[in-house]
């Protein structure tokens, strides 16, 4: 099968966000995925990041907010929103934000934000998970949200949500490169001034080496996972691969694991009617009971409690 040839969408300077050839096909992707590729001159940009990232979309969809918005977020996936009228407010650590009309923010997993809105408004959000983006990474270097401002050049995909599995799958890829671009944006938005070019040199070269092990995870997170075996995804030793997991990634090889599982369990406690014991088996956690105490620990609520918080626009 040919490759699609497409359009290549918009990112900041310094970033490309390009079409990739997956190859292959699941219930959650389609044929194609968006990766960022991060394009930095030796020693300009000192925040490490990953040399390619995939964006997977969880949920992108427009509801209309009222009175009734009102949460705590803090959730392992990202946000973009929209509004299309005046009248929400996120409210952080260093205040309030209000959400202009038309204004595009984006808030990083693992933030602390509390939801206000007066009166009814149109809102437009994406839901994503960057693949490859370790969480330890993000709460060390995405504190808070950043305000885009408008992005004319996403305007006509928004305009069009909601966007599922049923959409047109150039619609999805879309959707996939604005949640990449997205990305990029913040990226390039956060301080410059985090860790030496030396540094990232350095856990740039420790990612590559344990990718094969990143990816065996974010595709068997059904099965076991014990560190031999991702130990032998990378072609290393037990004792290595684990300390070059904590250096590139910031934490041991099981707790990366419990992220990641705990993270596709939101957005299916979200997004679907599972049963939870179904979904703490479909994410290879024995039994309800573990799942739920992994789950309390990591996002501070039980799953049920997580599900009623996140059905309605959040």
């Amino acid at each position: 099968m040919a490759e699609p040839q497409l359009e290549q969408p918009l990112a900041p300077p310094g970033m490309s966000v390009c079409w990739d050839w997956g190859g292959g096909h699941n219930r959650n992707f389609i044929y194609l995925r968006t990766v960022v590729r991060c394009r930095f001159a030796p020693g300009l940009y000192p925040i490490t990041v990953p040399r390619v990232l995939h964006c997977r979309l969880l949920s992108v969809q427009t509801v209309v907010i009222d009175q009734r918005w009102r949460y705590s977020l803090y959730d392992p996936f990202w946000r973009l929103y929209r509004n299309r009228d005046g009248g929400g407010v996120l409210i952080g650590e260093d205040g309030e934000v209000p959400m202009e009309p038309g204004d595009c923010l984006v808030l990083p997993a693992w933030s602390r934000y509390r939801t206000r809105c007066n009166g009814a408004v149109r809102h437009d959000f994406f839901h994503f998970d960057p693949i490859g983006l370790p969480g330890s990474w993000v709460r060390a270097h995405c504190l808070r949200l950043v305000r885009l401002g408008r992005c004319p050049e996403w305007d006509p995909l928004i305009d069009q949500l909601p966007i599922d599995d049923r959409s047109d799958w150039q619609l999805q890829l879309r959707a996939q490169a604005v949640a990449c671009a997205a990305l990029a944006a913040y990226v390039m938005s956060i301080s410059e001034t985090q860790q030496s070019a030396s540094a990232d040199d350095a856990r740039s070269g420790d990612r590559d080496l344990i990718m094969p092990a990143v990816s065996w995870i974010e595709s068997h997170l059904r099965d076991p996972l014990p560190v031999d075996l991702l130990a032998d995804r990378c072609g290393m030793h037990r004792d290595r691969f684990t300390r070059t997991f904590m250096r590139a990634i910031g934490s041991p090889p099981a707790r990366h694991v419990a992220e990641r599982r705990i993270a596709a369990a939101a957005h299916l406690l979200i997004s679907t009617d599972r049963p939870i014991d179904e979904i703490a088996t479909a994410i290879g956690f024995a039994n309800r009971y573990h799942f739920s105490r992994v789950f309390r620990r990591i996002l501070g609520l039980a799953p049920a409690s997580y599900r009623r918080q996140g059905r309605f626009g959040r």
